[in-house]
């Protein structure tokens, strides 16, 4: 059977066959082999090995190969928040956690103008970032306590070195108005070791329980309901 078209060269890997035009067969740029012309005029002939896409994906896989890929991805450091939340301090003592929380929360952070803000002690608004000037009576109703023993934690957080007091006194009131900064530090070293359904606990008392020493008056087996005083007394005389 005669054809007036050249048989094509067998298919070797080449561009798409159906791209395939009589007179278009040509050994490929890169490699020799037997390929068709590429639709785009800047490839010429090359085969389906290597067209620009194919080797540009061929170094990408082998940079690939080249840097190991690492098995888990860097942690991002912890904020303040999630920080206060995971700290082995104050076990079983949910209020003091709570006011920390409360502080940080209430901590000014920078703005970009301070034009128009009112600073309500003598610092000016720039110097009150990083700290928290709620009164504390705002404190106390957020915290869900009284005001005088929500001074009494405060100064407990302060002794034990979580926060900062500073103060200020009113000249025309004569009142004193207090700001709260958290120590960072502090925070960091006392995150838990373990965060695990099976990590240790701190203990509920802060002393162990020492056995409680009877009264004079509590009952015991001298000293029953309904027993003279005479017959206390026989007792006393026998057991000397």
């Amino acid at each position: 059977m005669s054809s007036s078209s050249p048989t094509p060269a067998p298919y070797n890997g080449g561009l798409n066959p159906a791209d395939y035009k009589p007179g278009t067969v040509a050994p490929c740029v890169v490699c020799g082999k037997g390929c068709f012309k590429s639709t785009n005029p800047a490839e010429g002939f090359r085969c389906s090995e290597h067209t620009f896409a194919a080797i540009k994906l061929a170094q990408l896989e082998a940079e690939s190969k080249a840097k190991p890929k690492s098995k888990h991805k860097t942690k991002k450091p912890l904020s303040m928040t999630i920080q206060l939340q995971e700290i082995a301090n104050y076990e079983w003592n949910p209020s003091m956690r709570y006011l920390l929380m409360i502080i940080h929360l209430g901590t000014r952070r920078k703005k970009d103008d301070y034009e128009d803000t009112w600073a309500p002690t003598g610092w000016t608004a720039e110097e009150m970032v990083g700290w928290c000037d709620m009164a504390q009576w705002r404190i106390a109703g957020r915290l869900g306590l009284t005001t005088d023993h929500t001074g009494r934690m405060l100064r407990q957080l302060e002794a034990d070195g979580w926060i900062e007091i500073e103060g200020w006194t009113d000249p025309d009131t004569n009142m004193l108005h207090c700001r709260y900064r958290i120590i960072a530090e502090k925070v960091m070293a006392s995150q838990r070791k373990e965060w695990s359904p099976t990590m240790r606990r701190g203990s509920r008392y802060n002393n162990p329980v020492k056995p409680r020493k009877a009264n004079k008056g509590s009952f015991n087996s001298r000293n029953q309901p309904g027993k003279s005083a005479q017959r206390k007394a026989i007792e006393e005389m026998d057991d000397e």
